[in-house]
């Protein structure tokens, strides 16, 4: 045998030799994470884990390079591939794969049909240490790592998933929720317990609160140093053999959500019943059932962490859990395929094995690829939480990836085996029924995705505001964007300037001559021009001081936020406020008589000014304050080629805090300016009569002409252009495109 290939019965032994003369020959010490993060022992490199028999423990392997070490970068960890393994670790692993075929194999048929745990399977987890992986070993506990939890609960599931299972609620849920929020005395009390002797489950699910777990309606009241729990639990698993509860219950109902508490429960607590277990497809062997609490009687120093926080450490719990449960799938995964790989190989057809056509074959290639990928995603979601690194979206990514393939390869393994896969005489049927529980419990497929979308959208938000856009600075900060529902359009910034210009008003202020000049109108007022914002910026650009200070309602504007901006819900020009109703008369009034002095003046714009014909409005003004980040989220969904549907419509509102209605006035009254500064743009450009064929006619702005302008018009014999008809939608002109230099801007830049 090469002396590089060290193999001994006694996988522990062989571990220990190893350990010291890895110790001897190389005395430094290799790290998979920085010292700064946290202290690891040495590894054992260069392992190849293909190499290892899927019906023998794997052979402990010594580097033939034994001097080499691990190529490290100048300013981060050592280069080491994610299966590499620390000696504690790989002794946990061989001991665990040989308890899992020795002792748990010989039941996994018995267990599946009868629907209960083997006692002598619980009482050999316990004896081997594998319930109390992280407990500290002053309380009894192995002492070991996260990730040698992960590595436990894959072997085991490698043989049956329900036993991972209850190793996987005792170590990455019970027992690391006590240790991180439980009291000195109630470690004391319960990590020995559960270390040795005594197993648990956590209660949070309900019949109306499943992916939605903070709808849940047991509750907590306080009786002086006491909490009576009334409510009822669904889906709790390991309920039958659980010595202890860790029950969430709403101690405050009207605080919502964050009343929600965590409580230690013993097992034997008065009024605690355990239902009957649920006839279930998979995970047979480890136990489902409902559990009522009536009058549960619970000291409040049986709070676990502090009062209102229970949210917070099931969030943090189920975050941490899912890994447990990528691990589970991966181990169902590959239990599977190593079962099935040795068939097809044996397995012959038409004259030659079935391994050996090339369909089969990619087949088998694909689901080897994506298994591997399984793996990585869920150790390095594990290294990344003992790393003390931000872990929540490799947790989802691992646990949706690791659950989807498991379904997908028993799948596959039943078909690769045909027939005799299909029945019971043979464990990938069971496979099959185990692996679709990944989908659904601690956060369904598509609870993973929504927390990896959400995951990615925040960190979209940093770099957005980090110097990629500099548009909106020191305008807007990453709090204002709290919740962002929808993308911001990348070709809103590339638009020209002149479509993005803050207009004073929401109608186009200008008279337009027949040579194509515009002057601005007379009648508009100042208050016009101050109350109408665009949506699209704060406050006016070149509106000038003394319109603020002159304006009756400045002080009033003044005490507003200057982060609100005011926007009219109406487009109307028609409701005119008590305060302005005797100014408007009267302008009116000196409207009508200098236009019946005048000759040529036109009858309908004498009938529009005239207060006796003009119709009483009826119509009340309505006034809404939006934020500046209110304002810059509706211009980012705003669109011109397309409107939003109701769905997304209610989606912005929810989002924003506003009403549907809100929402759709200011998407109208956005558009219709658009519209009305395109079409003064087009009237200005003085457009040849064959390019005015080709524009299609849709609704008619009309425009004011003043009377000796129409006069003067009338002798000369030129057309006094009264209506022109706008651009058809969608328009390259609306889009991103080179400044026509012959159409003059709205306003002076």
């Amino acid at each position: 045998m090469p002396e590089h290939f060290v193999e001994n019965e006694n996988p522990e032994q062989t571990a220990c030799t190893l350990r010291h003369r890895t110790a001897k020959t190389n005395p430094y010490r290799v790290r998979v994470f920085p010292t700064q993060w946290r202290l690891f022992p040495q590894l054992r490199r260069n392992f190849p884990s293909c190499l290892s028999s899927w019906k023998t423990p794997p052979h402990a392997l010594n580097s033939s390079q034994s001097e080499a070490q691990l190529k490290a970068t100048s300013n981060g960890p050592p280069l080491a591939p994610l299966q590499t393994f620390t000696d504690e670790e790989m002794m946990i692993k061989s001991a665990v794969k040989k308890f899992a075929q020795e002792q748990v194999a010989p039941f996994v048929s018995k267990m599946d049909e009868d629907s209960k745990m083997e006692k002598s399977i619980i009482q050999g987890l316990f004896q081997q240490g594998l319930m109390g992986i992280e407990i500290d070993t002053k309380y009894g506990g192995t002492g070991a790592s996260f990730f040698s939890s992960v590595l436990v609960i894959e072997e085991l599931a490698k043989v049956d998933a329900s036993v991972a299972l209850v190793c996987d609620i005792q170590n990455t849920l019970i027992n690391r929720m006590i240790g991180k929020y439980g009291t000195e005395e109630q470690k004391a009390t319960y990590l020995p317990k559960l270390a040795t002797e005594k197993a648990s489950s956590i209660c949070i699910s309900e019949t109306g609160a499943g992916s939605d777990s903070f709808a849940m309606k047991t509750r907590a009241d306080k009786k002086g140093d006491y909490y009576i729990i009334n409510g009822s639990k669904m889906w709790i698993s390991s309920a039958e053999i659980a010595g202890l509860f860790v029950v969430m219950a709403n101690a405050d109902f009207s605080a919502g959500y964050k009343g929600i508490t965590c409580f230690l429960v013993d097992g034997d607590t008065e009024g605690l019943h355990v239902g009957k277990p649920e006839n279930k497809l998979g995970i047979r062997a480890s136990s489902t059932c409902p559990v009522t609490f009536e009058n549960v009687k619970v000291p409040k120093t049986n709070i676990l962490g502090q009062v209102g926080h229970g949210y917070k450490y099931a969030i943090g719990s189920l975050n941490e859990g899912r890994i447990g449960i990528a691990a589970q799938m991966l181990g169902v995964a590959q239990g599977c395929f190593d079962y099935t790989i040795p068939y097809i190989k044996e397995r012959k057809q038409f004259g030659r094995r079935v391994f050996d056509f090339q369909g089969l074959q990619h087949q088998v290639a694909h689901m080897a690829t994506q298994l591997e990928a399984a793996r990585l995603l869920t150790y390095n979601a594990a290294r990344l939480l003992e790393a003390g690194r931000p872990m929540i979206k490799e947790a989802s990514m691992a646990k949706y990836h690791a659950s989807e393939l498991a379904g997908l390869i028993t799948s596959k393994c039943i078909e690769w085996m045909g027939g005799v896969g299909y029945t019971k005489s043979y464990p990938v049927e069971k496979y099959f029924r185990d692996a679709k529980i990944g989908t659904i419990y601690e956060g369904t497929s598509n609870i993973q995705l929504n927390t990896i979308a959400k995951c990615i959208g925040k960190k979209k938000k940093k770099q957005l505001f980090s110097g990629e856009v500099t548009s909106f600075e020191h305008i807007f900060t990453v709090g204002d964007l709290a919740f962002p529902r929808f993308e911001i359009p990348a070709q809103r910034f590339a638009l020209p300037a002149h479509y993005l210009e803050r207009s004073p008003a929401w109608w186009y202020p200008y008279t337009l001559t027949p040579a194509g000049s515009h002057l601005p109108r007379p009648e508009a007022s100042e208050k016009a021009l101050l109350r109408d914002s665009s949506p699209a910026s704060g406050t006016d650009r070149d509106s000038p001081e003394p319109l603020l200070k002159a304006d009756p309602d400045h002080k009033e504007l003044d005490s507003k936020s200057p982060d609100e901006i005011i926007l009219e819900e109406s487009d109307s020009e028609e409701g005119k406020k008590e305060g302005e109703a005797a100014p408007g008369a009267a302008g009116a009034s000196v409207g009508a008589a200098a236009a019946a002095a005048t000759p040529g003046t036109e009858d309908w714009k004498k009938g529009a000014e005239s207060p006796e014909k003009k119709p009483a409005c009826r119509k009340k003004k309505t006034r809404t304050v939006f934020s500046r980040s209110q304002v810059f989220q509706l211009e980012s969904t705003f669109d011109m080629k397309r409107y939003l549907s109701s769905s997304e419509r209610a989606g912005l509102a929810a989002s924003l805090h506003l009403t549907e209605t809100q929402v759709k006035i200011w998407f109208q009254n956005r558009r219709n300016k658009w519209k009305r500064q395109l079409a003064a743009e087009l009237e200005a450009a003085n457009l040849s009569h064959a390019a005015a064929q080709r524009i299609v006619r849709v609704p008619i702005l009309y425009h004011e002409n003043s009377a000796a302008e129409g006069a003067a018009a009338a002798a000369a014999g030129a057309p006094v252009p009264v209506s022109q008809p706008l651009l058809t939608f969608p328009h390259p002109v609306y889009y991103s495109h080179p400044v026509v230099s012959s159409v003059p801007l709205l306003r002076p830049v």
